[in-house]
């Protein structure tokens, strides 16, 4: 663990995935919870630790996230499990 590693207060967060960028920055996602009530949650933390102010990932209809990528060009993929819908029977 690095002690010098700060996410600052807040919200509660709980991260299901991370991947770090090639400038040090790691990109987060997981859940925001305020409430008890959580939603989905994509963030980019600085290297020194604190909030990335000009990340604004524009993010589809995601439930969740499972898995966080970063790709050669700088892209950021977000990996969400299946949704499964009711199926109804005739």
């Amino acid at each position: 663990m690095d002690p010098s590693f700060d996410p600052g207060g807040g919200e509660r967060r709980v991260i299901a995935a991370m991947a770090l960028q090639p400038d040090g920055k790691i990109v987060a996602a997981g859940s925001l919870i305020i409430n008890n009530v959580a939603s989905l949650w994509v963030g980019r933390f600085e290297a020194g630790g604190g909030l990335d102010p000009d990340f604004h990932p524009e993010i589809s209809d995601f439930h969740a996230v499972r898995t966080v990528a970063v790709q050669k060009d700088g892209q950021i993929l977000l990996g969400a499990p299946p949704v499964l819908q009711r199926s109804e029977v005739c």
